[in-house]
């Protein structure tokens, strides 16, 4: 619990306890030798902070005590790497996944006798490296039961020293908050050994070979040497049989969609020893549990004064204690927010700060999207500037999130609930503005501009791309949902009608003046390839780029500029945007092609774009062109 805490507090990267680790424990029973479960504890300690932790068991046996207690949450994922059948506990079956919430958030792989270092490796780096891609957790928690070492009295594995400590080492290459634990182990020299050899990999301190001199030198003979090796025992697990089991656990994983978000609450208080006077006190003096009772410090947030200011103990470190009186009139300002918009704080554990964010006050409506509104917000103690949307649909948070970190996304930073059910969305903010805006502006710079028409929309392709490429089509591509930042860097945004379907059903869905045809169900009813409709929906804001106006006003026959796109596309460019390049026109036929199936690709458009000379007609001014008139003149009679 303290490794736990203070991976919390921030005061180191990864906790080591070698002691810990006792996976078998219950809620009330002891079980094989384990009389508490520390790892259990350890990882609530972690969930106060951390939105989702992962927990990976590397024992010999099933860590069955960690997976009980978190069997139905979809906050800790458990994966588990032991031995299974005629085997203590007896648990751990490949089909035991979890239930209710915590469906397919318990990963069991079992395995037989006699498994080495490449089988294992061969396992159980591709099992993490897709838990880490589908789940995303915040923390980790690694147990590092010894007795799956080769020659282990109990055990019946063949990892040598360095095939376990592989399993560290691969775990730490992700960086995230760790806590390294102990667990069986009962051939003690090769324990000790083992354990030794991990720290150095957690520290990344290289250890040579020879054991050094101690009081147990004799236990380490005949060799001497820091070492575990495997020896010629045969394994049992076929590569069929493990690829099976990388096959199901794959299979599972992809059930669980996204990484699950979190409801916000208060943080209690944390315990936080001080050090004060510590070098003073004579080291083998005992002191009572009411003398460190007296040393805990209360730690409650920062609330938000009346003026703009934090209040409390005038230390950063140190938080002021809210009062009942002041608790109440904070419950008041919040039932309040619900009425007029005027202010309000919320307290989060999913940032590293911890901080409040406050709405309302000096912020500004941004805009009204089909899931909620947007509003500008600034961080109370940061000033910091965020976008911060009322959410109505739960998924659009899901997806964001899952695509954060692309940099033409903008950024997911947290969910925020209030105690009257609001659910409020922080993203980055983009000073800039929106394209819509950037388009439609008085000053016109981009319109037209060849360089900067490039520039933005090979930008846009890569983050509609990256979303393709998670199976995720965004369904409401144009210029209101994309921003614009210094140099002109792109961030798509508004993922409220972004779907996991490759094919949908739901008709209608994004724009008019932006969706294609068969969004609209106008050639076929069977479905629609969500993802070709992004791409048809990419023409139209390339056209804005160009231009400055949309083609149409909807992709359908009973518009009239539409249709005589329909019936003589090449003509309808020439006559109703002539302003546009034959490259680009030629472009631009490949995405409005009426079948979905032979419309451009995005790596294709891709190349295209930045091959094309010129977007714009040479020497041609920008045309804008009354609509309706010129559609009267082309309809076929």
């Amino acid at each position: 619990m303290e490794g736990a805490a203070r991976l919390n507090r921030g005061l180191c990267d990864i906790a080591i306890n070698w002691a810990g680790g006792l996976h078998h424990a219950k809620k009330s029973e002891a079980s094989g030798f384990c009389y508490v479960n520390d790892i259990v504890l350890g990882i609530l300690e972690l969930l106060r902070y951390y939105a989702r932790v992962l927990y990976i068991d590397i024992d010999v046996h099933h860590g069955d005590g960690v997976e009980e207690a978190f069997y139905t949450t979809d906050r800790v994922m458990t994966v588990s790497f032991h031995k299974y059948g005629e085997f203590f506990p007896g648990t751990g079956e490949l089909k035991d996944v979890g239930v209710q919430k915590g469906k397919y958030y318990s990963v069991n792989v079992p395995l037989r006798d006699g498994i080495d270092d490449e089988s294992y490796q061969s396992t159980f780096e591709p099992v993490i490296e897709k838990v880490m891609e589908w789940y995303r957790p915040a923390a980790v928690v690694l147990q590092c039961g010894g007795d799956s070492l080769s020659g282990d009295k109990l055990g019946c594995f063949n990892l040598s020293m360095k095939g376990h400590a592989n399993c560290v080492k691969f775990v730490k290459k992700f960086n995230l908050p760790t806590l390294v634990l102990g667990g069986g182990g009962y051939t003690m020299r090769n324990v000790a050994r083992a354990w030794a050899y991990e720290t150095g990999v957690v520290v990344g301190q290289e250890i040579g070979p020879d054991m050094p001199y101690n009081d147990y030198y004799e236990y380490f003979g005949p060799d001497y040497k820091l070492d575990v090796r495997s020896s010629n025992m045969e394994n049992m697990n076929t590569p069929d049989y493990l690829e099976k089991i990388k096959t199901q656990v794959f299979e599972n994983l992809s059930r669980t969609l996204f990484a699950p978000s979190v409801q916000m609450q208060e943080v209690p208080r944390d315990q936080d020893m001080s050090d004060d006077d510590e070098d003073e006190q004579d080291a083998d003096d005992r002191f009572s549990q009411n003398y460190w009772d007296r040393r805990i410090v209360p730690e409650n947030e920062y609330y938000d004064s009346d003026d703009g200011e934090a209040q409390g103990s005038g230390q950063k470190s140190k938080n002021y204690e809210i009062t009942k009186e002041e608790q109440e009139q904070i419950d008041h300002v919040l039932k309040e927010k619900q009425q007029d918009e005027d202010t309000v704080m919320y307290e989060t554990t999913t940032l590293p700060n911890k901080q409040p964010v406050k709405l309302g006050t000096e912020s500004e409506e941004e805009g009204v999207g089909a899931y909620g509104t947007v509003y500008l917000g600034r961080h109370v103690y940061s000033n910091q500037l965020f976008a911060i949307k009322q959410l109505i649909n739960r998924k659009e948070a899901d997806i964001h999130a899952f695509l954060s970190g692309h940099p033409n996304i903008i950024q997911f930073q947290k969910l925020v609930y209030t105690t009257e059910g609001i659910v409020w969305m922080v993203l980055e903010y983009q000073p800039e503005g929106d394209l819509f805006a950037a388009i439609t502006r008085h000053k016109r710079d981009i319109v037209g501009d060849n360089d900067k028409i490039k520039h933005i929309f090979l930008q846009i392709i890569d983050a509609v791309d990256y979303c393709h490429q998670h199976k995720i089509a965004h369904r409401d591509l144009k210029p209101e949902n994309i921003t614009l930042g210094p140099g002109l860097q792109v961030k798509l945004t508004d993922f409220g009608l972004a779907t996991t379907q490759s094919i949908s059903y739901e008709f209608g869905y994004g724009s008019a003046f932006y969706f294609s045809p068969e969004c609209q169900g106008v050639y076929q009813q069977q479905g629609y390839n969500t993802q070709k409709n992004d791409i048809w929906s990419l023409g139209i804001i390339l056209i804005n780029l160009t231009v400055g106006r949309n083609p149409w006003k909807k992709a359908d026959m009973s518009n009239p500029t539409f249709a005589a796109f329909v019936y003589h596309p090449i003509q309808f460019f020439k006559t109703v945007l002539p302003c546009l390049s034959e490259p680009l026109v030629s472009i631009l036929l490949n995405i409005f092609c009426l079948d979905p199936d032979k419309r451009i690709s995005l790596d294709q458009l891709r190349v295209c774009i930045k091959q094309c000379p010129s977007f714009v007609q040479p020497h041609k001014k920008k045309t804008f062109v009354v609509q309706e008139k010129i559609n009267k003149t082309m309809l076929p009679l």
